[in-house]
This record gives structure tokens, C-alpha cells and sequence, in this order.
């Protein structure tokens, strides 16, 4: 492959339009393009192979742009673009959607179908992005709280809930004691 003129790395880091990019789906493939001057000469079609570039917005399957790879796609893209060009797997990083308790089959279909495939992906997803989903407020939730769990982001609230609960049992472990005394006297 050729090597490409060198394109400012930090210059895109900084700018906001690419802020986003490590949520959408990004998939690198070859496709087959008609060499139109080939086929001319040879008298039947000749096709050549270019990489091709597929991009798609969880939970929007209207907006998927597809077309030839650039020298900012390699950049923006790089994870898997190098994927791609190892011939690994490009498949987003993130908690699979049927690890999130309570998600049926069917429901994760539902979502893979709308291009959501991971817990962080469905968390993330836009208000704009949920209308017309039944559910899937909830379901939103349910994707951060299991996020916030599995990082060990618990609220202080909640701790403070905890230390309370474990005091009133506590307290009605000890107002049980002298009962369960009785009974085992009598049991005797």
C-alpha cells in the first residue's frame, strides 16, 4: 500500500466535530468497483478493490454514510482501521447487550436492528434518538445504573441507604434474640 501524506493528528483532536466519535459504528470492508476503461478494453466487466468505509449512528438507521476510505477516515478511525488492516475483528468495544439483566432475546434483536448493540451505546443514546421506542426511557436508565454499578460508581446517597438498612437489622436482630431464647427454652 502507499504510503499517504501525513495528516495533523492533533488538529483533529481538538475539534469538536470528532468529540463524538469513539460512539458511532465504524466498519472498514473492501468492495468491488467496475473499471470502467478495463472493461471497455477487455470486452467484459473488471472490477477493482477499494476500502470502503461504513458509518452508522446507534439508534439512527436512517443516517449510515458509506464510501471510500480517506486519509481522514484512517486517522479519525485508527483503532480500526489498524483492525482491518490486521484482518482482526472491528467490533465496538463495550458490555454486550444481553449481559444487562432482563434483556430477552427478542429485545436485544430489537436493538442490535436499530443499530445499539452495547449496554454503553444504549445509555448513551439521545432523546432525539429514543423517540418512537417503546420503553426505552427505562431501558436507558437501566444501561447507566448498570454502567455506574459495574464502575463502582456508587452515589453516597445510596451508601448512606445501606449503612441505615444494615442498622435497623441490626436492631431487630437484637430485638429478636431474648424471643428466639424463649422458644428454644420451651423447645428443650
Amino acid at each position: 500500500m502507499n504510503e499517504l501524506p501525513s495528516i495533523d493528528e492533533s488538529v483533529m483532536e481538538g475539534d469538536g466535530r470528532y468529540a463524538q466519535d469513539n460512539k458511532l459504528i465504524v466498519k472498514f470492508y473492501k468492495y468491488a468497483i467496475r473499471n470502467e476503461p478495463k472493461s471497455e478494453e477487455a470486452g467484459f466487466n473488471v472490477f477493482d478493490e477499494h476500502d470502503f468505509i461504513e458509518i452508522s449512528i446507534p439508534g439512527d438507521v436512517k443516517s449510515t454514510y458509506t464510501g471510500r476510505v480517506s486519509l481522514e477516515h484512517r486517522v479519525r478511525f485508527k483503532a480500526q482501521w489498524a483492525a482491518y488492516l490486521a484482518g482482526s475483528d472491528q467490533a465496538l468495544t463495550g458490555t454486550p447487550l444481553d449481559k444487562l439483566p432482563g434483556m430477552s432475546v427478542s429485545l436485544v434483536a430489537t436493538l442490535n436492528g436499530l443499530k445499539i448493540t452495547t449496554v454503553e451505546q444504549l445509555a448513551g443514546l439521545s432523546d432525539q434518538l429514543s423517540t418512537g421506542i417503546h420503553g426505552i426511557n427505562e431501558l436507558r436508565r437501566k444501561a447507566s445504573a448498570y454502567l455506574a454499578v459495574a464502575k463502582g460508581d456508587v452515589v453516597k446517597g445510596n451508601t448512606d441507604d445501606i449503612e441505615v438498612l444494615k442498622k435497623q437489622i441490626a436492631d431487630l436482630t437484637a430485638q429478636l434474640k431474648p424471643a428466639a431464647a424463649v422458644e428454644a427454652k420451651k423447645a428443650a
